[in-house]
């Protein structure tokens, strides 16, 4: 049995200002990115950025730097009068960090990276993530970004233009691709704010992406329509992926990968390294997400060379196990929530449909549970029982196998318990915060005189807040 779902991938938009270089051919799809810079999450304010990350602005911990300051944040609120507005990292993420800049009076580098690795003569693309957080007209910052060799020669320019204030949509994405040269494996990567600071030119960055662009990969699975099917575990069937390439280089080299981590990593399959791939059935639950990655021939190792396509996959389901626990007891007035797990439908022993169902009193209970594939029951006893805390007047430790400790008699499951035992001159002789020990008779392990103890007990039921407190006398016998 096969289950379809479509997955609904989303294309990355870049603002371009009317100056810059059109879009170039080959550039339909991306790689892994070589640098991703999201400035991490946290509370409070990151840490500074390292040494040569900027040229004249400094780090401050602060929510509103001041002129040629900046922070990293992850929110801005209140600052100046309201002069700026609120502003969190551009994901949504309440905890994640941007890097907030009061531009200096001056216009000024405010971000430099050194990027490593790179493969000559491949196109890639650089993106990045900005917005003017200002509430009000005022200096509007403007933001050119250079590709430059080790020795600064300029290999690559772009400029935003002029940062507008948008309160609908104030993050906007930025970028452009360009390709090295056939000498060139290392590149310096500068932000420069082209306006001075003073009334306004304040700027927020984030996610800074570096990554290789490549044709455009057309992937499917031969006789779907969707990207992902949702099989049985007794699904035998071949499936084979194809690909369509656009004809972008001299001569391309392939590489089908696998993830069994919902895409966070990927592994090359050994031997697939054809446009198409066929897939043999695999017994184990789980889900496995396929890609290919493609690059000129000699560069397929190379991760910061290769693009890869959307992925493909295949989730097969695993049996349905509920699990209603073992045979147990219900204390009078108590209840007991059955819970069998997660599935698609429920079926009780009484017709309800519940995902749970609630036990108030003794009896055999049971469950079947379905998922797209099959129905599987689960059964449980459970008993009526009197419960509470009681605890014996006398205990006789002399060997003979009855009466032998001075504990608590109860069949709750207790969170949280304390048992003290005192003399008749107020001297603790026992305690302990396991409810399933007692007190044999001894002191320091010598056998304590025969007579009448004082005892208390403290005892908390599990899922229960009440604090249980009792408090009695229990004669020791010799």
């Amino acid at each position: 049995m096969i289950l379809i779902r479509s997955l609904v991938y989303s294309l990355l938009l870049f603002t371009f200002n009317s100056s810059t270089v059109n879009a170039q051919a080959c550039s339909g799809s991306l790689g892994d990115p070589i640098v991703n810079i999201t400035f991490g999450k946290g509370s409070n304010f990151g840490a500074p950025l390292p040494a040569g990350s900027t040229s004249v602005i400094q780090y401050v911990s602060s929510q509103c730097p001041n002129d040629g300051y900046y922070s990293i944040v992850n929110s801005t609120s209140g600052c100046f009068g309201n002069s700026w507005q609120t502003v969190k990292d551009h994901t949504g993420d309440g905890n994640g960090y941007f890097m907030l800049v009061n531009a200096s009076y001056d216009p000024s580098v405010f971000f430099v990276r050194k990027i490593d690795g790179l493969c000559p003569g491949t196109y890639y693309e650089f993106a990045a993530w900005l917005i003017n957080v200002l509430n009000r007209d005022a200096i509007s910052p403007n933001i050119t970004f250079t590709i430059e060799k080790e020795d600064g020669e300029i290999l690559m320019s772009y400029n935003t233009g002029d940062l507008l204030v948008d309160r609908s949509n104030p993050w906007k994405q930025y970028g452009f691709n360009f390709t090295t040269p056939a000498d060139v494996s290392t590149i310096v990567l500068r932000l420069r704010n082209n306006a001075p600071g003073g009334i306004g030119n304040d700027v927020g960055l984030d996610d800074i992406t570096f990554r290789p662009a490549g044709p455009a990969i057309s992937v499917d699975i031969a006789g779907y329509t969707a990207d992902t099917l949702v099989i049985c575990p007794d699904n035998r069937e071949v499936f084979r992926f194809n690909t369509v390439i656009d004809p972008c280089y001299i001569s391309a080299a392939y590489q089908w990968q696998l993830s069994t981590d919902n895409g966070i990593t990927w592994q090359n399959i050994p031997g697939e390294t054809t446009p198409s791939f066929i897939r043999q059935p695999t017994l184990k639950a789980g889900v496995y997400l396929y890609r290919i990655a493609v690059a000129q021939t000699g560069n397929i190792g190379i991760s910061n060379c290769r693009v890869v396509s959307r992925p493909l996959g295949i989730t097969i389901l695993s049996t349905p196990a509920p699990d209603l626990g073992v045979s147990t007891f219900l204390c009078k007035g108590d209840s007991l929530l059955l819970s069998p797990g997660s599935f698609d439908s429920y079926r009780w022993q009484d017709g309800s449909t519940d995902s749970t169902f609630k036990v108030l009193t003794g009896g055999n209970y049971s469950v079947t549970v379905s998922n797209a594939c099959e129905s599987v029951s689960a059964a449980v006893q459970v008993q009526d029982r009197v419960c509470g805390f009681f605890f014996p007047s006398a205990f006789s430790p002399n060997g003979d196998g009855k009466n032998e400790t001075f504990t608590l008699l109860s069949s709750y499951a207790l969170k949280y318990y304390q048992l003290r035992v005192f003399n008749r001159w107020g001297q603790q002789v026992f305690f302990t915060n396991d409810y399933q020990k007692g007190w044999d008779g001894t002191l320091n392990g010598i056998e304590a005189q025969p007579g009448t103890y004082i005892w208390k007990a403290d005892m908390q039921v599990q899922g229960k807040n009440e604090l249980v407190q009792r408090k009695g006398t229990v004669q020791l016998i010799r």
